[in-house]
């Protein structure tokens, strides 16, 4: 008979012999199964939060040594990229969810989304289409909020209430 090392091993119910496969340590959390299958679950939890929080940083994408695209601007090599003729055409293929307000209406007026030209108000979505594509840098997408306080000549002096603006950039990169 093979040595037991100071192992305790179980009777099997099945017979009265000894088997290793019925071996339960008498030592130890008699829920070690389960306490360990606990640790995995929060120990993969906790990989998973900070797997999430890295790639929210946006500076790879997995798989490959592309830079992560951001949902908030459209890139001039992002317009290269597909066949459109005019700014809102860009921003309608890209990302269409920029052309909907998320603002609730008030009473005067309907919260809108404004475009700003070089950081300059240029009109409603639809002045979009008077922008051709080719001198644009970059189109960036921002909240009300945010666009207000950016640019605080939008609270009130357009007369509009602002649901986000999109900022049309173009020509060469200022200073």
């Amino acid at each position: 008979m093979p040595e037991n090392h100071g192992a305790t091993h179980a009777v099997c119910p099945e017979s009265s012999s000894r088997r290793p496969a019925c071996a339960v340590p008498r030592r130890g959390n008699p829920q070690g199964r389960a306490s360990a299958w606990r640790t995995l679950f929060v120990a993969s939890l906790g990989f998973g939060m900070v797997g999430a929080g890295c790639a929210s940083t946006g500076s790879q994408s997995a798989g490959n040594n592309t830079p992560a695209r951001n949902s908030r601007v459209i890139t001039s090599a992002d317009l290269a990229e597909i066949m459109v003729s005019d700014a809102y055409q860009a921003v309608e293929r890209l990302r269409p969810l920029w052309l909907l307000s998320e603002s609730r209406a008030n009473l005067f007026a309907a919260p809108e989304v404004v475009v700003l030209q070089n950081d300059r108000f240029f009109g409603n979505l639809q002045s979009l289409h008077q922008i051709p594509i080719s001198p644009i840098r970059e189109i960036r997408y921002m909240p009300g909020t945010e666009a207000m306080n950016q640019f605080p000549f939008l609270v009130g002096a357009v007369g509009r209430i602002v649901a986000a603006a999109i900022v049309v950039s173009i020509g060469a990169p200022g200073p």
